[in-house]
């Protein structure tokens, strides 16, 4: 190993422990893992609800999408047995 990397390791390192004690031992880092928590379970609900809007949009596009199919194969289906009468 390079001193170079050793030493980039070693900064990461520190930078890291000092971040998680900071975060696991001072009465800042409770509430900021408190309002971090409350954040993400927003984030977490917006997310479902996006996700779920998605879905029903897709299900209504497919729903659509169907209908249509159905009334040209009817349409088609209409124009071949017309066609057969004039054989």
């Amino acid at each position: 190993m390079r001193k170079g990397e050793f030493l980039l390791g070693m900064a990461l390192g520190t930078i890291v422990g000092g971040a998680l004690g900071f975060l696991s031992q001072t009465r800042k880092g409770r509430r900021f893992r408190r309002d971090m928590k409350h954040k993400l379970e927003d984030l977490q609900d917006e997310v479902c609800d996006y996700v779920q809007r998605a879905k029903d949009k897709a299900t209504n596009v497919k729903d659509d999408v169907v209908e249509k199919v159905n009334k040209q194969a009817d349409a088609i289906k209409e124009k071949l047995n017309t066609s057969e009468d004039y054989d």
